[in-house]
Parts: structure tokens; C-alpha cells; sequence
């Protein structure tokens, strides 16, 4: 997703937030990566 320069269209979305996550890849369907994200939620 994309939230605009500085994330700044994520404003409008009081209770969320992002994070950059290193070395990530867009798909999280590997189990090993969806552990990963789920530990970092």
C-alpha cells in the first residue's frame, strides 16, 4: 500500500500505524514470514 509522501494520506487512519519492516518481501505466505510480522505486531 501506498500512503502518500511520509505516509501522510495514514493520518486518516487514527488507530493505525506502519512499520518498514527490513528485508521483507510483498508476500507473507511463507509460514516462517507471516511468524515474523505476527511477532512484530
Amino acid at each position: 500500500m501506498h500512503f502518500g509522501r511520509g505516509g501522510r494520506r495514514l493520518n486518516k487512519l487514527v488507530h493505525a500505524s506502519a512499520m518498514v519492516i527490513p528485508n521483507m518481501d510483498h508476500e507473507v505466505l511463507n509460514p516462517a514470514t507471516r511468524q515474523r510480522v505476527a511477532a512484530l505486531c
